[in-house]
């Protein structure tokens, strides 16, 4: 639930395994990235990534404004909230083609008040 409070415990030995993971950034997607439909407040895009090698935790970074939604797959991966996006597809890949898809959510006020406030990448 929106309202709901939720405590997560983990052990010792899960902290230790996460902390002997080794995070690897891919690197600024933004300019990546195709625009494959732009409306109702909601910006998507697409992105198809050769994985040569698995590794558990990957992620990259991309420029935008709004809301950053990222599905690896069809599968729901990360979802950011403030610019610059850091978005972790590990666990999702696989090896060869990846679809990558961001799904960019305008400001609420885009629909209530007619704000007209940017919203997707900042490609060039």
């Amino acid at each position: 639930s929106p309202c709901e409070t939720m405590l997560v415990v983990i052990s010792d030995e899960e902290i230790a395994a996460a902390e002997k993971t080794p995070e690897v950034y891919l690197g600024d997607w933004t300019d990546r990235f195709v625009l494959k439909e732009k409306a109702d407040n909601k910006a998507v895009y697409e992105y198809i990534y050769q994985a040569d090698r698995m590794d558990e935790s990957v992620y990259f970074t991309v420029k935008g404004e709004e809301m950053a939604e990222c599905y690896c797959n069809g599968e729901f991966a990360d979802v950011s909230f403030w610019n610059e996006h850091r978005l972790s597809v590990g666990g999702k890949l696989k090896e060869g083609e990846n679809t990558i898809r961001l799904v960019m959510t305008g400001s609420a006020a885009n629909i209530f008040e007619k704000a007209d406030i940017a919203y997707g990448l900042d490609q060039k």
